[in-house]
Formats: structure tokens, sequence, C-alpha cells
């Protein structure tokens, strides 16, 4: 699931900052072997924006690059990047454009963009290699059905495949949930449509997620992840942002903000990354009760992880929660077998935004008393925004 977008380069961040996420895809653009070289270290699969390569309209260019305009241009740019990938042996995504429903990075029509696109496409499958080469689209800037049925409806015309569906998406807080509601509407209107079968549309991904005001708050992360699996997202890359110092985290080599990039240290949205990917193997069955609050459950060979955290709540003079657990039938598991009470220890990761967090605070330690194979007790004070880790052992 876990996917990042450009704010890396041939030797920042290390890796000991990178290989703990483990990301799936990285969606960039630079042309820098070593680089490549490090995504293959990473296992993570290139989602490569061919229209960073051939740049984007703007005040320096009298507004006039554009496909356009310069269709032969463009033609040679994609070109040019598949002689590339095919000597480097590389086998990236290629993201065609990126959000051309929006001012920033598309200046013409709907149908323009949709020619532009076939003319890339295209040029991408004339090539050797390139009948089997993984493309996405439409990258789109937010969730639009409206969008998305015209561009499929136009690749259908012209018999264009697609292997995955695209899109970014950007809502907040207590909106968050509704992100699964758009991948599941997706997937019913389109990709399990007999309509656009032919297209052959094999993933949806979210290729960019988390807005600005979200971007530091490990509870949101930990929301969104939620949500995409809910939906069932192949992979979501984390957008990158303009930061308190005017700065943009797109270019500083720092994860898209997971990391301070003047001292190379994590912060709080760093450390929910990382327990999130600890949660993926082993996964126990879990719900919440809490529309606030979202949960992760795992055992890890001789603990059990629950990974908590606490979102969009908007009622007036609340800040923090406690969250009762239950969890039942732990001793099926082989280092429960016999046990008769459990250790509990909790390490809080508060929202502290910018501020780099070397490591999450233990705040808590209990004990429970097993009875009928399950135990009952209390998390206080999970802050909002923020996350907390429960080990049980």
């Amino acid at each position: 699931m876990i996917g990042f977008l450009l704010s890396v380069n041939a030797q920042k961040p290390t890796s000991d900052l990178i290989q703990p996420l483990q990301p799936k895809y990285w969606r960039i653009s630079s042309r820098n072997k070593k680089m490549m070289a490090r995504m293959k270290i990473f296992g993570a699969k290139p989602i490569f924006l061919v229209s960073d390569v051939f740049k984007y309209a703007g005040p320096d260019n009298d507004f006039r690059k554009t496909p356009v305009l310069l269709m032969r241009q463009w033609k040679d740019t994609v070109r040019s990047v598949m002689f590339q990938h095919k000597a480097e042996r590389i086998k990236p995504i290629y993201d065609i454009w990126n959000e051309p429903n929006g001012k920033q990075f598309w200046s013409g029509s709907d149908e323009e963009f949709f020619s532009t696109y076939k003319n890339g496409y295209d040029q991408i499958r004339s090539m050797a290699g390139g009948s089997t080469a993984m493309v996405s689209g439409p990258s789109i800037s937010k969730f639009d059905v409206a969008f998305l049925g015209k561009f499929l409806d136009y690749c259908l015309a012209n018999k264009m495949t697609l292997d995955v569906l695209s899109w970014h998406e950007f809502k907040s807080e207590d909106d968050i949930p509704k992100v699964a509601d758009d991948i599941l509407l997706a997937k019913s209107m389109f990709v399990n449509n007999p309509k656009y079968a032919a297209l052959h549309i094999k993933s949806v991904q979210i290729n960019e997620i988390i807005p600005q005001s979200d971007q530091f708050s490990p509870g949101s992360i930990l929301a969104y992840f939620v949500y995409l699996e809910k939906g069932g997202a192949d992979g979501a890359c984390k957008a990158c942002w303009t930061e308190s110092n005017g700065k943009s985290n797109c270019f500083n080599n720092s994860l898209d903000g997971l990391i301070d990039a003047e001292t190379m240290q994590p912060r709080a949205a760093w450390w929910a990354y990382k327990y999130y990917n600890l949660s993926l193997t082993n996964r126990l069955k879990y719900r919440s009760n809490n529309s606030h609050v979202v949960c992760f459950a795992n055992y890890q060979t001789d603990k059990i992880q629950v990974l908590l955290g606490y979102y969009g709540d908007k009622r007036k003079n609340v800040s923090v929660t406690n969250v009762n657990l239950s969890l039942s039938n732990i001793q099926a598991l082989a280092s429960f077998a016999g046990k008769s009470s459990v250790n509990i220890s909790v390490l809080s990761i508060p929202n502290t935004g910018e501020d780099v967090m070397v490591a999450p605070k233990a705040t808590y330690q209990t004990t429970a008393i097993i009875t009928n194979g399950q135990i009952n007790f209390s998390v206080p004070e999970v802050y909002l925004s923020g996350a907390c880790v429960v080990n049980i052992n």
C-alpha cells in the first residue's frame, strides 16, 4: 500500500529511514540511474510521471508549454523516456499526465487532454516492450465520476487499455471515510462493469493522498490507510506540500515531510507509517465502535500489537480520548497459551507537526487478567490527530 511522491534522491534520505516503511510504489520523474537503482533496492515499483519531464505551461514559457502546441516535442519526450528505461531494464508504471482537471498542470480542454493522453499512450505502445508496459490514468486531482467516465469512454472508443485507474484524494478529518466510498464506487461503475471489460483495468491506485492540513497528523494518516484498505486500493502515494518555512517537501528528500529535511530525523508522521507497515502481517480481526478511532491489530511472534489513531473529532473542547479495548480468544495464539495474565504497555505518537520525534514515548503500563480467553482494559489519553501503539505480551 505505502507509496511516496518525489522527495528522494540518490543518497537522501538514508536507507535506514526508508527500509522500515517498505514502500511498494514511488511516483517519480527523475531520470537519474542511481535513484532508479535505489527503487529496486527498496522493492518499490516506480510510477513514472511523464508529464513532469515534458514540463508544464507557465510564465517562464509564455504558457505555451503544452502538447496541444508542441505535439512532436511531447511524443519525443515519451520516446526518450521509453528508450532510457529499456536500456536500463526498468519497468515502471507510466503515469502519462498529472492532474489534467486543474489549471496548475493543464491549460486546455478535456478533449485536448484526451488527445494528448492518446498520443502519449500510442507512443508507448509502439515501442519495443511497449505492448506490455503498464499505463496509469487519468491521475485527476480529486474523485470525479463524470470525468472518469468521460475519460474511460474515450479510451474504449479508441481501443486503448488501462492497467491502473488513478486519481488523488485530499479529504480531511471526518470526510476521510469517504475515500473508501469513492474507491468502491469506481470499482462498481468502471473496474467491475462489463461495459469497460475491454480496458483490462487491473487495479485502483490513489497516487496522491492526504491534504496539506493533515500531512503531519498520525491519526489522519492511519485513518487514510484504514479506508484505503476498506475500498481495496492497490497502493497510495503520500502527497507533498509546502511547509511552514515556505519550502516544498516535494524536493527536499524528506519522504514528503515524514522526516525533517535539515536534521534528517523522523517526525511523528514517520512513526505512523512505520507502525502501519508493521501491522500488515499476521493481521487479527478487529473493529472499532468509535467513528473517530481507527485500529489495526496483528500478532508478532511473542506479542499482540494494536495500533490506534484518533482523528476528525470536531466536538468542542475535545482533544483527548480514552479507548476501551477487548481482545477475545487470545489463548489460541501460541505465546499466550496457558497464560493467566498479560503485560500491557503503551507508546504515544502525538501529532507534533513539523517537530522531530526521535521515538514514541512510553506513557502507560498495566496488567490484565485473562478471563475465558478474553482481556479487557482501557488505554488512557489518546490525543486527537495522534496515535498510539499498544503492546500486549
